[in-house]
């Protein structure tokens, strides 16, 4: 299935794009008739059976797109750039009289096809801001943003997540759930969730089931989650792609001592006897030392800790407190 990743990838700076809608689009994929009778339900005393997919089918999603697939594929071949995420397709093209082109050809298949596009939740006309599976996308800044609404949503909530407050598991979990739909829409979003995912963690296990639990706010998850209220971080966007490294910087570290090179220059020191996680140390220690030398710049660190340049790549993570924080 596609995802928001995949979109990011292929969008350029200055493409135009639509998006067209299918109406009701799961009931143009017919159930074959012997395979009806395991989607049959009741009513009162009435029984019925789907002849149709139907929404909320766990397979459906999956049904859908690999049927899709095939018209996406027939798109494509007609020179079409077209990303289709269930019902929501997004249309992209060089100009906007070449995506409007592109958009009739795509509107007449699926018309040839019986689908019908859902005008009123469709973007039909070219531009080069538009919102597209839970993202913004500005192709004149190159960048995608969270959408308004979630943006106010997440501002809401944070205010509530104050030192030693008491909040439902539930709550929480929709906070993180905000959080997780920003982490390509908001640079270091991830780093940023860590300290509440420990405070939930601590507290809270979903295989006991307990929905109805409530978690107390850390100092750490509380200072933290401030970060999320200022406008700058949580509405300044990110940009389809990162800028590759202009430089390298290469680290290790053993039970004695770490070293770190970048280009001609190296620094290198022992540790004392209380220091621990010791490949991530290595690292900081050295973006520290030779931070003259990178500021402003993409960097590529290479380490042969596989666990430091997973933590490194994921802002963190929730196996250990040290490292959440």
């Amino acid at each position: 299935m596609l995802t928001l990743a995949q979109v990011l990838l292929a969008l350029n700076k200055g493409d135009w794009m639509v998006s067209v809608d299918l109406q009701d689009a799961y009931f143009h994929i017919p159930i074959l008739k012997s395979h009806r009778k395991y989607l049959r339900f009741v009513v009162g005393s009435q029984h019925y059976q789907f002849a149709v997919l139907p929404f909320g089918l766990t397979s459906a999603p999956r049904v859908f797109t690999k049927v899709m697939s095939v018209v996406a594929a027939e798109l494509r071949r007609k020179g079409i750039t077209v990303f289709p995420y269930l019902d929501d397709w997004l249309i992209k093209a060089k100009s906007p009289e070449l995506v409007l082109h592109h958009l009739q050809s795509t509107t007449q298949l699926l018309f040839d096809l019986d689908f019908s596009v859902n005008v009123p939740k469709s973007h039909l006309e070219p531009s080069q801001r538009l919102l597209f599976i839970g993202a913004v996308l500005d192709t004149t800044l190159n960048q995608a943003f969270p959408p308004p609404q979630r943006i106010q949503d997440i501002q809401a909530l944070v205010p509530m997540f104050q030192n030693g407050a008491v909040i439902p598991v539930l709550k929480v979990l929709r906070l993180l759930g905000l959080f997780a739909s920003c982490i390509l829409l908001v640079t270091h979003a991830r780093w940023h969730m860590r300290a509440l995912q420990w405070c939930l963690r601590r507290q809270w296990s979903q295989h006991k089931g307990d929905i109805e639990g409530s978690v107390k706010i850390s100092r750490d998850a509380a200072t933290d989650l401030k970060w999320w209220i200022a406008d700058d971080n949580l509405c300044r966007g990110r940009p389809f792609t990162q800028p590759p490294p202009v430089t390298t910087v290469i680290t290790d570290a053993s039970t004695l001592g770490w070293g770190a090179h970048l280009g001609d220059l190296e620094i290198k020191g022992l540790w004392s006897p209380e220091e621990r996680m010791l490949e991530l140390r290595a690292v900081r220690l050295a973006l520290k030392a030779f931070l003259p030398s990178l500021r402003g710049q993409s960097v590529q660190v290479l380490t042969d800790h596989t666990t430091a340049m997973w933590y490194i790549n994921k802002q963190g993570g929730v196996g250990s407190y040290l490292l959440c924080i």
